[in-house]
């Protein structure tokens, strides 16, 4: 699987065209109104398979102010993924590729972060999960304003082999 993660205004009417015809599927607007809440975000991840785009997500990047210290703060939205790609962590690896660039410009400010979980934009779609069967379910999916957060460390020397996402009970939110 090739990821490709691109500034939002590299993209040209061919590539919205492609994008459009993706996610045309999930999302129940026009292609006018989609254009335009995609250029409104600073990057685009998008993961291919054989040449076919098989997954999108815009990735932001920003400089916030969280108890009077400065943080980076990477934000995923706008997560497409075709249903037989689900479950390859695409989202995550286009996050943790943004966080090691971002590690390399900023070292010593603290980064944090939020992944969409849902693999979906539509409200009413379903996902496949493994019962204690074995056998596949379908279980509905949350909406894209669920987000899993996580605070990613200062310094690379802090980062773990993996990304930890915060508890969603901890937040006091149901998983």
């Amino acid at each position: 699987m090739n990821l490709t993660i691109v500034p939002m205004a590299s993209l040209g009417p061919a590539d919205f065209a492609e994008l459009w015809e993706f996610a045309r599927s999930y999302l129940d607007t026009t292609p006018e109104v989609f254009e335009r809440g995609l250029r409104s975000k600073k990057q685009l991840g998008t993961a291919r398979s054989g040449g076919r785009l098989v997954a999108m997500a815009s990735i932001d990047v920003d400089s916030v102010t969280m108890d009077g210290e400065k943080h980076i703060r990477i934000f995923t939205g706008s997560v497409l993924i075709r249903e037989d790609f689900r479950g390859r962590n695409i989202v995550q690896r286009l996050a943790v590729r943004t966080y090691l660039k971002v590690r390399i410009s900023n070292p010593r400010t603290p980064c944090t972060g939020s992944l969409i979980r849902t693999a979906t934009a539509a409200t009413s779609c379903s996902r496949s999960t493994s019962g204690t069967s074995g056998r596949a379910v379908t279980a509905p999916c949350r909406r894209l304003s669920n987000a899993s957060w996580m605070r990613l460390p200062a310094s690379s020397t802090e980062m773990p082999g993996t990304l930890r996402a915060a508890s969603s009970t901890a937040r006091g939110t149901s998983a």
